[in-house]
């Protein structure tokens, strides 16, 4: 496909690198002349310096010729003005990042433009994507990533292996001994920045982060195999008063968990209570550990830090985490932070690019490819594949099938039956595949499947 990538930030950057190792025809456009020369130098793209909202510029592009349009800039208007220029000129699909929380809602949501008036087919906001992560990680208080495919029935999980677990240092062949563990299928380890796809022999050693892939009702009996002590939320911090936290507080406003936002900034801490009568606010600092236990730190279940400046939500995470708070929740964007967050006290990550990228790339795959998340700690995928009769490996148990390395069907779903698959299970026509696939391993897997 002949794709054009409004933006070389770093969701712009990230998005075209998957994409060219997919074989797509893509190119970049950015005003910054500076982006545009470690685009050209890093990937085989074309590259138009300019404002992507400019219909001169979009020319140059080549948009008469285009697939998929993805505005990706830092900035809605101008992502907004290339979408409606790229409707004039019949760009079948047009996908923008749209981050000001006014454009999508006034409050009392009711949008203020519809997707088809700004000529936009798919509209994404990075702090409702990261917010729908966050609602999923309160609600699994054990894990540090959660990954749903909520039209399969199926959740992937990511849990932190520690001393005290019954399952730590053990065979992963002798967890067929578990009833409850068998609905389940271990389909990745990280083990000291390493990525492992397990085999039957590998166990589970203290301080590996793994990912697990279940049935949605079978993770009931699957969490506690994985942390003991983990209790329902009832009480939440929130540092920062950001886009994030409007989002979290419209949800949390009829539920029955309690909410203070922590905010250092007297003006948006007016403001902000104005806009939410039922959410406490605090003005103080995230950094106060006095005043945060003033306010009860000591009795919240979770700590959800998601202000615009990381080393404040790192600082703030490590001070509730200090006081045995369940669960610590930090907006990072620096990738250099992340091998540290657990030692930091953070016990979940959201990066809103990252984020960003993968509901991006959603929507970019054809073919028998039917959905793509990113898990956001790794930078793996889980690939969702459509298994037609053009299939070579129609009838041909897995575990005879050569598969690629770094890649594994985690899942198999068959009309509405969900399958973990074993090594006797086959594939049929029809059938839907979850693939989890390594960084590595992504571009090889396509080919595989495609």
């Amino acid at each position: 496909m002949k794709i054009i990538i409004i933006g070389a930030g770093d969701v712009g950057f990230q998005i075209a690198e998957r994409l060219v190792h997919e074989e797509h025809d893509v190119v970049v456009v950015d005003r910054d002349p500076q982006k545009i020369l470690e685009v050209s130098r890093s990937l085989d793209v074309l590259t138009v310096i300019g404002q992507g909202g400019d219909y001169n510029v979009l020319t140059k592009a080549n948009i008469t010729d285009c697939d998929i349009l993805i505005a990706a800039t830092d900035v809605d208007e101008s992502n907004m003005i290339a979408c409606f220029i790229a409707k004039k000129f019949n760009v079948p699909s047009k996908i923008a990042r749209v981050r000001n929380y006014f454009y999508s809602s006034n409050g009392d949501n009711h949008e203020l433009f519809t997707k088809e008036e700004l000529g936009i087919d798919v509209l994404i906001n990075p702090e409702e994507v990261a917010t729908n992560q966050i609602i999923k990680l309160i609600h699994s208080p054990a894990a540090f990533e959660v990954v749903d495919f909520p039209e399969e029935n199926l959740v992937i999980k990511g849990y932190r292996v520690t001393d005290g677990l019954e399952i730590a240092h053990c065979p992963i062949k002798n967890f067929a001994v578990y009833d409850d563990l068998k609905q389940m299928l271990i389909i990745a380890i990280i083990r000291e920045d390493e990525m492992i796809i397990p085999k039957g022999e590998g166990v589970l050693l203290p301080g590996d982060k793994v990912y697990v892939v279940a049935k949605t009702e079978d993770f009931n009996k699957i969490s506690p195999y994985f942390h003991e002590s983990y209790k329902p939320v009832h009480r939440v911090f929130i540092v920062g008063v950001a886009n994030i936290t409007r989002h979290l507080c419209k949800y949390f406003e009829d539920s029955d968990i309690h909410v203070k936002v922590i905010e250092s900034d007297r003006n948006k801490c007016l403001s902000f209570s104005q806009e939410f009568h039922k959410i406490d606010v605090v003005n103080c600092s995230p950094t106060d550990k006095e005043a945060l236990m003033d306010e009860g730190l000591e009795k919240i279940d979770a700590f959800i830090a998601v202000s615009d400046d990381e080393e404040k939500n790192i600082l703030s995470s490590m001070i509730a985490k200090k006081q045995k708070v369940q669960k610590t929740i930090a907006k990072i964007q620096n990738n250099d932070y992340l091998p540290f967050t657990s030692t930091m006290g953070i016990d979940a990550v959201i990066n809103p690019k990252l984020a960003t990228v993968g509901e991006i790339l959603k929507y970019v795959r054809l073919g028998n490819v039917l959905s793509v998340v990113t898990l956001g700690e790794s930078d793996a995928e889980a690939i969702e594949y459509l298994i037609t009769g053009q299939s070579k490996w129609i009838d041909i148990p897995l575990k005879d099938i050569d598969f690629p390395d770094g890649c594994l069907v985690s899942a198999i779903i068959r009309l509405d039956e969900q399958i973990i698959p074993r090594g006797n299970d086959t594939l049929q026509i029809g059938d839907r595949i979850i693939v989890f696939a390594r960084p590595d391993g992504i571009e090889k897997v396509g080919k595989f499947f495609g």
